[in-house]
């Protein structure tokens, strides 16, 4: 009896006979490969297994599953067979097909199939992997292989042989971690499987085996989980607490690639489970390991040398070894001041009072280390300003006028230097004269000077003259505003030269 499929061959054939007409010569195609159909799929009857083929005109039959494993729509299949003697690991590969050809396994009767196991690797997607299926004796297995994601085929290099699975392959197998630090191995992930009731850990992928650890420390402590392998993805490995696969919890998760280890707390005399689960999306050779995670260390960076009361300190927290953990701080800014529980590390905070002061950070890590920093800042503002110069609106040549300044403190008693200049014909400065005066503590108060200036005949020819007055603390004091300790003023001049005044 003819197959659907062939059904629809025939007819097809048919319409082309009638389009074309005899006089249209026929063309060659090349047929489906040997195993097209379900029906006629290959046999394996002894393993291990191999097979070289072309499926690039591999068609689909209406009873073929409509999608593969990796939910891609199934536009041509080729087929294998095999039924075990024996339980055990049924491993298969297409590692040196040309392209990835995604093999899904079934078990029953065309038009009525149904995945072997999906959650235990019935799914080969990619030619750079391995997959093994734990199979029943006597149960027939279809093994479907489709082209890449729906498209056509192409070169297939199938190959099929038993298993043999990682000794701590199964949960209640763990293969023990008696002391720290432990380095594990990476194991042959193609024969791997996963349990029924196996948390997915952290890879969450249905195409991934596991092999498992288990620790009970001998005291409270902090241990970091890591994956060393010259990546930045691949495996996970995650921690578990619980005694069973029912009731486990998990606790961390660390992944490939730099800074993805992940502390976890673990307590005195409880036994803590470690999956080690493959990603078969990359091939990288990851190695676990635990060790005593490193303590939280927590800094304030910054430039804190002696600030002012005008403007904001913008305080930084430094964190290092934190492992992504989220990390929350209290702030203590010695004034009074605090900002809690913040995962925000730039801090501004402007102080309104002269003095010193210890600013202090708490901080935790969602893991639970703890770490504290503090820095001292110097708080010492100085703020002098010139606040009126007055100067004659005119004068003439050898006419000896005052020159009267008002200078005042913002912040307490302060020395000044007030010094007196005049413009000369080249752009320069020349002193008039300079004074120090001792400015009072009282921001409402100004302080006036007085100097006095002789006009020259060099004033004249220059039609007018300007003075400029600059304030300066004793020391090497800063001024925080410098830009309001000095003023400028212009004075017309006429009349005829007369000798500078002294």
């Amino acid at each position: 009896m003819p197959t659907s499929r062939s059904v629809l061959r025939v007819a097809g054939l048919a319409v082309a006979l009638l389009t074309a007409g005899a006089l249209t010569p026929a063309v060659a195609h090349a047929a489906p490969p040997s195993n097209d159909d379900f029906a006629n799929a290959t046999v394996v009857t002894s393993l291990p297994f191999s097979v070289e083929q072309d499926t690039t005109e591999a068609t689909a039959e209406l009873d073929d599953p409509n999608r593969d494993c990796l939910n891609n729509e199934v536009k041509n299949t080729v087929w294998f067979r095999y039924t075990p003697t024996e339980d055990g690991l049924l491993r298969f590969s297409t590692r040196q097909s040309d392209r990835d050809l995604p093999v899904t396994v079934y078990t029953g009767e065309h038009g009525d199939l149904k995945r072997a196991n999906p959650a235990t690797g019935d799914c080969l997607p990619y030619r750079t992997r391995k997959v093994a299926l734990r199979v029943t004796a006597g149960t027939t297995y279809h093994l479907m292989v489709t082209g890449q994601y729906g498209s056509i085929g192409g070169t297939l290099r199938f190959s099929m042989d038993h298993g043999t699975a990682p000794a701590n392959d199964n949960f209640a197998d763990a293969e023990p971690v008696t002391s720290l630090p432990f380095v594990g191995s990476y194991p042959d992930f193609s024969t791997a499987s996963i349990e029924t009731d196996e948390p997915s850990g952290c890879t969450a992928s249905p195409f991934a085996g596991t092999v498992w650890y288990r620790y009970t420390p001998s005291q409270t402590q902090f241990v970091l989980t890591e994956l060393n392998a010259n990546a930045n993805s691949g495996p996970s490995l995650s921690v578990h607490e619980g005694t069973s696969l029912a009731d486990l919890r998990q606790l961390s998760c660390a992944k490939v690639g730099p800074d993805k280890g992940r502390v976890v707390e673990l307590t005195a005399g409880r036994t803590y489970y470690l999956q080690f689960a493959d990603n078969p999306f990359y091939d990288a050779q990851a190695v676990p390991k635990m060790t005593e995670a490193p303590q939280l260390r927590v800094g304030i960076g910054g430039s804190y040398g002696t600030r002012t009361t005008y403007d904001p300190i913008p305080f930084a927290l430094g964190v290092s070894d934190d492992y992504e953990s989220p990390v929350t701080t209290d702030w203590d800014f010695g004034d009074g001041t605090k900002v809690l529980a913040t995962q925000v590390k730039e801090q501004p905070h402007r102080y309104t009072k002269d003095g010193r002061y210890t600013v202090t950070v708490h901080s935790k890590s969602a893991d639970g280390r703890s770490a504290s920093a503090s820095v001292e800042v110097v708080v010492d503002t100085h703020n002098v300003e010139v606040t009126k110069l007055v100067v004659p609106a005119t004068a003439q040549a050898g006419e000896t006028k005052p020159v009267n300044l008002a200078v005042k403190s913002h912040h307490g008693a302060e020395r000044t230097l007030i010094q007196l200049y005049e413009v000369n014909p080249n752009g320069t400065w020349s002193a008039i004269g300079e004074r120090w005066v001792d400015l009072p503590a009282q921001p409402a108060m100004s302080t006036f000077i007085q100097f006095h200036y002789t006009f020259t005949q060099e004033d004249v020819a220059q039609g007018t003259t300007k003075f400029l007055a600059i304030a300066q603390l004793q020391n090497g004091l800063t001024d925080a505003r410098p830009d309001n300790n000095r003023k400028s003023a212009q004075t017309t001049i006429s009349a005829p030269f007369a000798q500078r005044a002294s």
